[in-house]
């Protein structure tokens, strides 16, 4: 018994160029100055994101995660999957530039679940939407401030 896989997004354009965005967006070790659903982040090896990069990530009363990044296209997308026993998630976070100079920015997660001896070989696909939630209204009230403090930094 398999269920097909599903997909959770969330998405917000942001009043600010996709330099900007991405400047703060992909420096994940200061995720926590400016979202309460990120604890902690250590970034190995240090640096600018880079295909192989692995960064633990602690959320609020959740375990400490790694994610391993498997794709990058540089001031556009990240893709890092994350194995755990029993689950696999895969999550990518996309910016595209808009006709008005904002930037839209997407985050897609998806979820599977390894039901292990109580159904060989059965994979149960879950929703995060409550999962990224946090990271939503986090990203409506404190992410534009930050990129405007960046921006005027530059």
């Amino acid at each position: 018994m398999a269920l097909s896989d599903t997909r959770t997004s969330d998405s917000i354009d942001i009043d600010a160029p996709v330099a900007v965005v991405w400047s703060v967006y992909s420096d994940v070790e200061r995720w926590p100055e400016w979202t309460a659903s990120v604890t902690s982040v250590e970034l190995s090896p240090n640096g600018p994101l880079a295909v192989g990069s692995r960064a633990r990530i602690k959320q609020p009363r959740l375990p400490k995660v790694e994610w391993t990044v498997t794709a990058l296209d540089a001031g556009r997308e990240w893709v890092w999957a994350n194995e755990s026993p029993g689950a696999s998630t895969v999550a990518a976070h996309s910016l595209r530039a808009l006709d008005d100079g904002r930037t839209h920015v997407e985050l897609w997660i998806a979820r599977a679940i390894s039901l292990g001896k109580f159904a060989p070989g059965a994979r149960l696909v879950t929703s995060l939407k409550t999962a990224s939630e946090p990271n939503r209204s986090a990203s409506r009230s404190e992410i534009q401030p930050e990129y405007a403090s960046v921006s005027r930094r530059r």
